[in-house]
């Protein structure tokens, strides 16, 4: 027994002696020189990793604008150059109804009109169904045969449309009479024969040098006849 009491005792003073060297142990510190230079080296090298990848990742964006960029130019001058080489009619007289659309409510549908797109009439009664007339197919003039005797329209303008949706047994066809007016408008339009629809817009476009002549002689003569009135008469117009 006073073995083990010696051999407990100097593992006792082991463990103290073991302690003792870890409480006074000191890491590894570098010199103030050292230290610095290690400090420098470790910043140059974590700025150079952000660096690196701050500038990859923005160039990569730069570079996928810049094609964006690209293609939105090319789609634009493709459209410019379709543009161009569609036919506006006499003197390109009609180039300012170019991506425009006029509507009008009529016989439960509102017609649509794109004059150089499409034709369209869609259900005014809540279910939202639209059919295609027809796409753009050009100008034709309509002769004295095809005329619509109630609006004396022979010999108009109009644009044809073809290719919409299926009918009994045929694809839609429209077209769009142009008539002298004051504003761009939709005034009429119907089914004039199965299939085949008239839509008749009022555009100044559509006027002759004889017809603007005439209207503005008649707001001149009106012109005249409001500067007659007395002053309280004016400020009522």
């Amino acid at each position: 027994s006073g073995d083990t009491s010696e051999e407990g005792q100097a593992g006792s003073d082991d463990e103290d002696s073991l302690e003792d060297e870890f409480e006074s142990y000191e890491p590894f510190r570098p010199s103030t020189p050292l230290r610095s230079l290690f400090n420098y080296w470790y910043d140059v090298l974590f700025w150079w990793y952000d660096y690196y990848f701050d500038e990859e990742q923005y160039h990569k964006g730069q570079l996928k604008k810049t094609k964006e960029t690209v293609v939105s130019v090319r789609n634009q001058i493709e459209k410019l150059k379709e543009d161009l080489a569609r036919d506006y009619g006499p003197f390109s007289a009609f180039q300012p109804l170019q991506g425009k659309c006029y509507e009008r409510k009529m016989q439960g549908y509102i017609w649509s009109v794109c004059p150089f797109e499409k034709v369209e009439q869609k259900e005014a009664d809540g279910k939202k169904r639209s059919f295609l007339l027809g796409k753009f197919n050009g100008w034709k003039r309509r002769n004295s045969s095809e005329s619509l005797e109630a609006w004396s329209l022979e010999n108009s303008l109009a644009i044809g449309y073809t290719g919409g949706q299926w009918c009994t047994g045929k694809s839609r066809q429209a077209e769009a009479v142009m008539k002298c007016g004051e504003a761009n408008k939709v005034i009429e339009a119907l089914e004039s024969s199965q299939c085949f629809y008239t839509v008749v817009l009022e555009t100044p476009a559509a006027c002759t040098e004889e017809e603007l002549s005439r209207a503005r002689e008649e707001l001149s003569i009106k012109q005249k006849e409001i500067e007659s009135l007395p002053d309280s008469h004016r400020t009522e117009l």
